[in-house]
């Protein structure tokens, strides 16, 4: 019974809520890697610009089949490995458009 319950409280609104398009999901990290190592210089300095770079590229391959909130946690990964606790993303509205 709890696993029944586990899956329609956890998983069953995840696949009921509207996703971007691999091709948003290119857009916006296409976005992120032009604006955020001009705005945070961490980004901008070598060698972690360049695994910055690589871990975009990476994540654009693969993009397909995959939630948004998967992709936007991978996302997170990216951004904290710079070490710094204020460079995020915000995850809280898209949680609650699955757990409104």
């Amino acid at each position: 019974m709890r696993q029944i319950v586990f899956v329609l409280f956890f998983l069953v609104p995840a696949f009921c809520t509207a996703q971007l398009t691999p091709e948003q999901w290119r857009a916006d990290i296409e976005y992120l890697r032009a604006t955020l190592p001009a705005k945070h210089p961490g980004f901008a300095q070598k060698p972690f610009s360049d695994r910055f770079q690589n871990s975009l590229t990476e994540l654009e391959g693969r993009l397909a089949g995959r939630s948004d909130l998967d992709i936007a946690l991978d996302l997170q990964a990216i951004l904290s490995a710079p070490g710094d606790a204020h460079t995020r993303i915000d995850l809280l509205p898209m949680l609650q458009k699955i757990y409104p």
